[in-house]
């Protein structure tokens, strides 16, 4: 039975353009149906005789390396929150490096979903190897430009940058 479904999706991606063969893999990994995203990889059509289309796969190694780098990112700066509220500073103090940290986290998602919109993939896609996804966090932290103050849009505007650097 996997042998003859696994036929009709070669055959139905048979003439599948690289971007959307691209995409097709990456809504498989999110949904973690890896019997299609493996059977669509090994159906990728091979641009020489020694390897697969690097198009196709150049895109998932690139969207692999920026779902993780930005779990770390994302990650990191939530544990300084939590270590923040557990620290013995000042309320002051507390205050202000909980907003420094919380900017830092607004501007991270922020920055995410402007590459996103750049480069014409959802931010669903771009996390497709994230462990973000599986929770809320991702549409809390969301903010568009119109509802960012100067300083924070320009940290977005570095981590959208720095995203594009990735997938150049």
């Amino acid at each position: 039975m996997v042998k003859n479904q696994d036929k009709r999706i070669d055959k139905l991606a048979a003439n599948l353009p690289a971007k959307e063969r691209a995409l097709a893999i990456l809504d498989a990994f999110r949904s973690e149906d890896k019997s299609t995203a493996t059977s669509l990889q090994f159906s990728t059509p091979m641009k020489t005789y020694s390897q697969p289309d690097l198009e196709v796969t150049s895109v998932i190694d690139v969207v692999e390396n920026i779902s993780l780098r930005f779990d770390r990112a994302f990650y990191y700066l939530l544990s300084g929150v939590f270590a923040i509220q557990v620290g013995d500073g000042s309320e002051k103090d507390t205050t202000l490096a909980m907003a420094e940290k919380l900017k830092s986290i607004f501007a991270l998602v922020a920055g995410l979903d402007m590459f996103a919109e750049k480069v014409g993939i959802s931010t669903e896609r771009l996390l497709s190897f994230s462990t973000l996804m599986d929770s809320e966090f991702l549409e809390y932290y969301l903010l568009k430009p119109e509802q960012m103050h100067n300083e924070m849009l320009a940290l977005a505007k570095e981590h959208c940058a720095g995203m594009e650097g990735l997938w150049d």
